[in-house]
């Protein structure tokens, strides 16, 4: 983290891999190889120095003709951010992977742990500024029930904050379903073949009751009237 821990002289550790240059010996492989990099960074100094790591490997030039995977590097929960990195996202085309269900715990523990409240969960704001976030749940983390992602990040709901942790940061449902369908085929380079119903398109799609009517507790627990894969009813 920038700061320390509450109560603390210390914000974080470091492993050995950081440590000795090895993740960045082999980020550069992976990048300099055409792939895509996605690499987990919590606290808001690893997305601060992760987000520098990918401005350096954006001006090199590589060997490939697979160009298009070092467009979309990937952040994998970019759970604290602090103001001057926000924008950095939509710069570097950095996607941000991320599990609003997690604040189930974690308004809780950053309200014991650190000073600085508002760099938690703000991606609200990574959509407001134009960047990719797309997402999960980190299953067997939590459940990889997409309802329940869905309602967290609409009310940001939490034991101790029924009001909702940083409420400002609540996501629009339509946002949120641009997030689990176009964005997450955008982050895995399946936007032409995924992520919404269009000609020529893989049909996978759930039939369901009309989301938008709902309250998001209601929301929460719904479940498909209908599954279809590839065209097909499997439900």
């Amino acid at each position: 983290m920038h700061d320390n821990y509450i109560g603390t002289n210390q914000n974080g550790i470091r492993t050995d891999y950081i440590l000795s240059g090895d993740f960045k010996k082999t980020g550069e492989n992976i990048h300099h190889a055409g792939y895509q990099i996605s690499v987990h960074a919590i606290g808001d100094l690893a997305v601060t120095e992760l987000l520098d790591f990918f401005s350096e490997l954006k001006h090199e030039k590589i060997n490939t003709a697979s160009e298009k995977y070092n467009s979309r590097y990937r952040i994998e929960h970019a759970q604290h951010i602090i103001d001057k990195d926000l924008k950095k996202f939509k710069k570097l085309n950095v996607v941000a992977s991320v599990q609003p269900t997690h604040l189930f715990s974690d308004a809780i523990s950053v309200t014991k742990k650190y000073e600085n409240l508002k760099t938690t969960h703000r991606y609200k704001q990574l959509i407001e500024d134009g960047a990719t976030v797309c997402f999960g749940t980190d299953f067997p983390i939590v459940e990889e029930n997409p309802f329940e992602t869905i309602y967290y990040a609409m009310t940001r709901k939490a034991i101790g904050f029924e009001n909702g942790f940083l409420p400002e940061y609540n996501i629009s449902l339509g946002d949120c379903i641009t997030c689990y369908t176009q964005n997450s085929a955008y982050a895995s380079f399946l936007e032409s073949e995924r992520g919404s119903i269009s000609v020529n398109k893989i049909a996978d799609f759930l039939i369901l009751e009309d989301l938008f009517q709902m309250s998001p507790e209601s929301l929460r627990t719904q479940t498909p009237i209908e599954t279809y894969l590839y065209a097909k009813k499997v439900f």
